[in-house]
């Protein structure tokens, strides 16, 4: 009888035991490991750039070329080209082929109170209207690159360059508003 009683008593230890075990399975884990903050959304924003051609001061040219930035770091673009075949001498059926275009990169964008600031790169390369004939083509190619800094929601000259050799100006407008 002894040794039965024993036997009872063992399993009702075993049976707390058990139970125990259980119920700690059950409990909420405590982390014990700090966690890293979590990492901001990125906000997003319109992007326009304004390419355009001015003679005196008089706007005679301008193009718009739209993309979407966030504020994630990652390098952006917009590309957009045309081949143009010009004759090699007058008279002639041999061509050779003009690239013009228009290239924009854009990267780093943040937040800066009620401005964006950002890296951007823009390259034009264009045939001026004044350029009639294949034998007088004029090829311009104006490239910039820089940081910049715009008030958001308001459009604003970034880049811009004199013409050589006329009262040309080229120059590039941004104007950045935020996507909700």
């Amino acid at each position: 009888m002894r040794n039965a009683g024993r036997g009872l008593i063992l399993c009702l230890l075993s049976a707390v035991v058990c139970q125990g075990i259980c119920r700690a399975q059950d409990a909420p884990v405590v982390a014990t490991t700090k966690e890293a903050p979590a990492k901001p959304q990125p906000k997003f924003y319109k992007l326009e750039f304004i390419v355009e051609e001015l003679d005196a001061g008089k706007v005679i040219n301008a193009r718009t070329y739209t993309a979407a930035g966030e504020t994630d770091n990652l390098p952006e673009s917009i590309r957009t080209d045309s081949r143009v075949p010009i004759p090699n001498r007058p008279g002639s059926t041999e061509y050779q082929q003009v690239d013009l275009a228009v290239n924009i990169d854009f990267r780093g964008l943040t937040e800066q109170g009620n401005n964006v600031a950002l890296h951007v790169s823009a390259e034009v390369r264009s045939i001026p209207q004044e350029s009639t004939t294949a034998m007088n083509l004029v090829i311009r190619h104006n490239q910039w690159s820089s940081g910049v800094i715009v008030p958001i929601g308001k459009s604003t000259v970034i880049f811009s360059s004199d013409d050589v050799t006329t009262k040309h100006k080229t120059q590039v407008e941004l104007k950045a508003t935020p996507i909700p």
